[in-house]
């Protein structure tokens, strides 16, 4: 069925308003998605848009004429502040609509006739940027699969991060793919239109929070998909991304960055070159396991409280606290690298001096992985700038409270980390102390950044002060001791006086407003002043605008540098949370090897003695091998605390393969690369 919009368009043949005429070409590029039309301080919403909007989410319904000529041709319309659109965003986006923004792209004050639009984004699960609307512990990633005669391929971007995951899977690639779904957790998922429509169906009953989009064939087409990542990434193959081999792999990855270009534009945020990994580097941990473990959230609310993340989680940054989830979700199988962890939570956890300046130190470390995703899609203001300044200044800091240590991960994150000694001076001397969460009304930019911009400061500092001399000079000269100097945005500067002494006013007074309670007036020297100030000031605000602009540009440009450093202060974050834990909760460093030996001596439950009071879980040994005791039945009545010993043996296993220390008074694990 063609849509009212499209109908009234062709029908029209050139009647509608030049405003709509704009509305009809940028709904033309949204398609089914929403389009948030921006006029003003509103986004409007036309036809079955504001229709749908207004069922949807209690938007008031209105109407307007459509027809420049037809005045009974009412048109549905419903608005939303531009100031709160983030709210009725993310109520659209929870039950599955998606949004197209449309936004003024020149000043109404510079536009002849109507102001010039254009749509600059569509906003989609799995493409948001804003923090407001996502969770700052939790990845938001968008995902894609491909399913082809036993082979798959899987791969998840988080925009919001620049991470960029690409997987090739291998024999039950179904049960793989679910798998992956539960322990990544997608916010939306690509799958190609051609895929079997119960499949389709499968998933959507087994994943209901998780928003399926469909696209064409093409942008999986594997010789499209590695032409799109070589061209993003300036490569001549895809060796240097080990993808060379993973066809299904480059499949999705390519149809990813396809989507995030299509639906963000000109604003798309830097990526990272997708990093293959593949779920058997992990312990595998399929859905019915990550769910009964309570993981990251609780089977009885879905919530952190009652889950080992909960207990884990000390970090002082996001992007610790993400980190931290992801190693939770992926438990490693090769010994030495879980080594290299304990050996880094081992110094430590002896070195509380340490310890506690690195948490210092961490302390006011803001998001670097979204502040740089903001600021690369052209959507960071100063404010933001300035927090990844004071961010970076913390750098030198954290490397300094390292010097002590000697393990592996923490030496090699103090030599090798960039300090970033320019983006920090850069943003120093640049931005404003406390700049203001706009961007087009000036103070963004310090005294002395640039001389021009100091010379209009001054023009307008100094016509201030003008006016504070006139206001004084006017009311010695008419006597009139209240006069007062004042100005507002739709009259200009103005000279009030109280009705009370209207009789002085003098002959060279224009009267401008009449008011209740008083007069106002103008001047010939007033009107001519007022011009030179507020011109200066336009002017000014648009020097300052253009150089914020550039300097963000100059830090977006040191996007891969950043985010480095945020993988380093991550990885310390994590560790130190670790680290913290075991110091605090009396956790003993695990034996890992490739033995199959599991002997756990005094172990407890993590997260059941957390909930008791402090001394009163009662301890006890696990000790399993395949020799003598491969299979133990537990027994015991209801309420006994069966579920709870097996559960205990689980996450035992499981925080020793992360990398933490565990509840216990000896724990010797053979690396398992399975729990069930």
């Amino acid at each position: 069925m063609t849509p009212k919009w499209k109908t009234l368009a062709e029908a029209a043949q050139g009647r509608l308003t030049p405003m709509l005429r704009q509305f009809i070409d940028a709904k033309a590029q949204s398609g089914d998605s929403l389009l948030f039309f921006r006029m003003g301080d509103f986004y409007e919403l036309f036809f079955e848009d504001a229709i749908d909007a207004a069922e949807a989410i209690g938007l008031t319904l209105t109407s307007r004429d459509g027809d420049s000529k037809d005045k009974n041709g009412r048109i549905p319309m419903a608005g939303v502040p531009v100031r709160s659109v983030d709210t009725y965003v993310a109520k659209l986006l929870k039950i599955g609509r998606t949004v197209t923004i449309c936004d003024q792209v020149e000043n109404p004050k510079d536009a002849k006739g109507v102001v010039k639009r254009a749509v600059v984004r569509t906003l989609t699960p799995g493409t948001l940027t804003e923090p407001e609307l996502l969770d700052e512990t939790s990845n938001n990633y968008l995902g894609a699969i491909w399913i082809d005669r036993g082979c798959g391929g899987l791969a998840l971007a988080d925009v919001s991060t620049g991470e960029f995951l690409a997987a090739q899977l291998n024999g039950d690639t179904r049960q793989s793919v679910d798998d992956e779904l539960v322990r990544m957790a997608p916010a939306e998922v690509l799958l190609p239109e051609t895929m079997d429509p119960e499949q389709i169906k499968e998933l959507n009953n087994r994943f209901p929070a998780i928003q399926f989009t469909l696209r064409p064939d093409d942008t999986f087409d594997l010789e499209f998909a590695g032409r799109e990542l070589q061209d993003a990434f300036e490569l001549a193959t895809l060796k240097g991304l080990e993808l060379d081999d993973a066809p299904e792999a480059v499949r999705c990855a390519g149809a990813t960055f396809a989507y995030i270009q299509e639906t963000q534009r000109e604003t798309a945020p830097y990526l990272r070159p997708p990093r293959r990994y593949s779920p058997g580097q992990y312990v595998v941990l399929d859905g019915n396991t990550q769910r009964n473990l309570e993981l990251v959230e609780s089977m009885r609310d879905k919530s952190r409280q009652g889950t080992l993340l909960n207990v884990l989680d000390k970090t002082r940054t996001s992007m610790g606290g993400r980190m931290l989830r992801r190693w939770l979700l992926h438990p490693l199988v090769e010994v030495e690298a879980i080594g290299q962890r304990h050996d880094a939570v081992a110094e430590l956890v002896d070195d509380t001096e340490t310890r506690l300046r690195l948490r210092e130190g961490l302390r006011g470390v803001a998001d670097l992985e979204r502040l740089l995703s903001r600021l690369t899609s052209q959507a960071g203001n100063a404010r933001d700038v300035a927090a990844l300044g004071q961010s970076v200044q913390r750098i030198p800091e954290v490397k300094s409270s390292l010097q002590p240590c000697n393990s592996e991960l923490l030496t090699a994150i103090r030599d090798d980390s960039d300090p970033l000694d320019d983006v920090a001076t850069l943003v120093a001397e640049g931005i404003a102390d406390d700049p203001p969460a706009t961007v087009n009304d000036g103070g963004l930019m310090k005294d002395g950044y640039d001389a021009e911009l100091d010379r209009l400061r001054e023009l307008v500092r100094g016509g201030r002060d003008w006016i504070a001399t006139l206001q004084k000079g006017e009311s010695e000269r008419t006597g009139i001791p209240n006069l007062k100097v004042r100005y507002n945005k739709v009259f200009g500067y103005y000279i009030e006086v109280s009705n009370a002494h209207v009789s002085k006013v003098p002959d060279d007074y224009e009267r401008k407003q009449t008011l209740v309670n008083a007069e106002r007036y103008v001047t010939p020297t007033l009107k001519s002043r007022e011009e030179e100030i507020v011109n200066a000031q336009e002017n000014l605000n648009a020097l300052e605008y253009d150089l914020f602009v550039a300097l963000r540009k100059q830090v977006a440009q040191e996007a891969a540098r950043i985010q480095a450093v945020a993988e380093a202060i991550a990885t310390v974050d994590t560790l130190l949370s670790f680290a913290e834990v075991a110091a605090t909760n009396d956790y003993v460093r695990p034996k890992i090897d490739t033995s199959d030996t599991l002997d756990i001596r005094d172990g407890r439950h993590p997260v059941v003695e957390e909930l008791v009071p402090r001394g009163t879980f009662v301890p006890n040994d696990s000790t399993l091998d395949s020799d003598v005791a491969q299979i133990h039945i537990v027994t015991g009545p209801n309420m006994a605390g069966k579920s709870t010993y097996l559960r205990q043996v689980a996450l035992i296993t499981l925080m020793g393969q992360i990398g933490s220390f565990v509840p216990a008074a000896k724990a010797h694990i053979g690396v398992v690369d399975r729990i069930f």
